[in-house]
């Protein structure tokens, strides 16, 4: 199924969930720049064609967001390409599929991945501290970022990135709930899994959603506590002139 979008999608074979960054507009009028930043589900399927179509944009940074457990079960084919600087940064390990399809919180919450979110919003700050400071101090060039399906850790990076240049929160939603036009596959292909260990596939489902309303009420939250999204930053410990260069890679045609 083709999806028109505003933002380029990469159709590369062994993903899912392959989107650029590019192409939202800011509050102040500036048009978030293409091939800067691709937001991915893991990469741990394609061959050396998807290899050498991301290369060819350019691609200098890998920040794989999974578990080291993951990692291993499903290893990131940039981990030892050449030229290309590879971390591994992992945002929660509550947030991989395989925690979600055994937490019981789906059974109990009327948003239960709205915790999750904000467990790695407040208690994780080191680590989106560490992704931001990798990004300013990247070379130039592509950067991608992963989790496993795409939609949650990668989706809660996205949201921060957007939100530091002043994209509409509209927009940070939608490009959040856009994950469900693509990840069908990979949905069935996880809940099928969870039926084969017996699970509560029902409950699971929802937590493969990507409701708007989850994501708006982790802005929201941002809000509250730290009126904006480059306050937010801030106070966990990230400097103003990291946020100008991760804010000009973004949308500034020269970084």
């Amino acid at each position: 199924m083709m999806v028109k979008t505003q933002y380029p999608v990469y159709r590369i074979l062994g993903t899912h969930n392959v989107r650029d960054l590019g192409g939202y507009r800011t509050k102040g009028g500036k048009i978030t720049k293409t091939e800067r930043f691709i937001r991915s589900d893991s990469l741990h399927r394609i061959g050396g064609e998807g290899i050498n179509f991301l290369l060819e944009k350019n691609l200098t940074t890998v920040i794989d967001l999974r578990t080291s457990n993951e990692i291993e079960k499903e290893p990131n084919p940039f981990s030892d390409i050449g030229g290309v600087t590879f971390l591994n940064i992992p945002l929660l390990e509550n947030l991989a599929p395989a925690f979600l399809g055994t937490s019981k919180i789906g059974k109990i919450s009327n948003d239960p991945l709205l915790s999750f979110y904000l467990s790695a919003l407040h208690e994780r700050q080191s680590a989106i501290r560490n992704i931001f400071s990798a990004i300013s101090e990247a070379s130039p060039g592509l950067i991608l970022f992963n989790c496993t399906a795409g939609k949650d850790r990668t989706g809660i990076i996205s949201a921060l990135l957007l939100g530091l240049v002043d994209v509409p929160s509209v927009d940070i939603i939608k490009n959040y709930t856009d994950s469900e036009l693509f990840i069908s596959e990979l949905v069935e292909e996880f809940l099928e899994r969870s039926r084969q260990r017996g699970g509560d596939t029902d409950s699971y489902a929802r937590m493969l959603r990507c409701p708007g309303k989850t994501m708006a009420s982790a802005l929201d939250s941002i809000c509250v506590s730290h009126q904006d999204i480059r306050t937010y930053l801030t106070t966990i410990g990230l400097s103003e002139e990291q946020l100008l260069k991760v804010s000009h890679r973004l949308v500034d045609s020269a970084y």
